[in-house]
């Protein structure tokens, strides 16, 4: 029978798990460690536990490539020696790359839409500004004519 893992260590393992579905689907997953899709589901989801061999096969594959995506999975969720800077990275590292492409397809547009926006009210300012010029030019006829 299979060397029971901690428990401990089978949470960090669905935490890591987790960051790694956002780059892999379960079954590239499964692939690489060479067990099947479901057995990983279930040990994600927590209807079965893994054990140690498991573990180890997962950390020897993956173990890197987790350190490099820069999670960090070896601190406690409550760790207060996270930094604000660090919460930021994490809240942005676990978007996937289609919901960042996604995000920045979105804000380019509403960017594009909004400098239009402001190209048009820059001409029509300019154009108030000509027209006000004008009538000053005007204006300034009209009382030196009346002065003289």
């Amino acid at each position: 029978m299979a060397k029971q893992a901690a428990a401990k260590r089978i949470e960090k393992f669905r935490r890591d798990l987790e960051h790694l579905k956002e780059k892999y689907r379960n079954d590239e997953i499964a692939k690489k460690l060479g067990s099947g899709a479901g057995n990983l589901s279930s040990y994600g989801s927590g209807s079965k536990n893994p054990g140690e061999g498991f573990l180890n096969r997962f950390y020897a594959v993956f173990g890197e490539e987790i350190k490099q995506l820069g999670y960090f999975s070896e601190r406690s969720q409550n760790d207060v020696q996270h930094s604000k800077v660090d919460e930021s990275q994490f809240r942005y590292s676990r978007k996937s790359s289609r919901e960042l492409i996604d995000m920045l397809k979105s804000n380019n547009d509403f960017l594009r839409i909004n400098f239009g926006k402001i190209v048009e009210s820059n001409r029509d300012l300019a154009e108030s500004i000509k027209n006000m010029s004008q009538a000053n030019l005007i204006l300034a006829e009209l009382l030196n004519k009346k002065g003289s």
